[in-house]
């Protein structure tokens, strides 16, 4: 890949991140640690999920009590590993946008366009890069973005700096747009 940015290779079963590693990071330690807490938080999560849909607050609430503990520790250490991570790094953190939301692009904008939306979208994911929702919520936000903007660039980066001041107005705004009169010009 010869010092670009590359995608984490997936070894010992890991996964590979939600968002590049540009190479130069790859064999750095805050890039370990931040691999290895996010794939500890990811575990607890998904345990935590079985739990839920098996009624185990209800069933062993010491037991659930104990996994809510452990997965909130976990979400601590991943959130301070990718502070450190970003620190370390002389670039802002780019994600990757999936199939959907690359093909919501084509749809909305012209060919000259798309690479601009795209490496905004990108930008803004990575900026909001806390956000420990799986794929569905980074691509929710994205949609959203896309949704308000129709297909205007002006109002994307509006949206985008919205988006990364606080998701959540973006969300309110193109999924309940009358509760949402006054925030982000919509």
């Amino acid at each position: 890949m010869g010092g670009g940015v590359g995608r984490y290779i997936v070894r010992n079963g890991r996964r590979p991140m939600w968002f590049d590693i540009p190479d130069k990071y790859i064999h750095l330690p805050e890039t370990q640690r931040l691999l290895d807490a996010e794939r500890a938080f990811e575990e607890l999560k998904l345990e935590y999920d079985t739990a839920i849909s098996e009624d185990q607050p209800n069933s062993e609430p010491r037991k659930f009590s104990a996994l809510l503990y452990h997965r909130m520790i976990a979400q601590q250490e991943f959130e301070s590993a990718l502070k450190a991570f970003k620190e370390v790094m002389d670039a802002p953190l780019t994600a990757k946008l999936s199939a959907h939301v690359l093909s919501a692009i084509t749809q909305d904008y012209s060919e000259n366009e798309r690479q601009f939306v795209a490496e905004a979208l990108s930008r803004m994911v990575g900026k909001i890069a806390g956000l420990r929702e799986r794929q569905y919520g980074r691509e929710r936000i994205c949609f959203c973005v896309l949704q308000l903007a129709a297909g205007s660039r002006a109002a994307l980066e509006q949206y985008v700096d919205l988006a990364i001041v606080d998701w959540r107005d973006v969300i309110l705004a193109a999924e309940y747009p009358r509760r949402s009169r006054g925030k982000g010009g919509s």
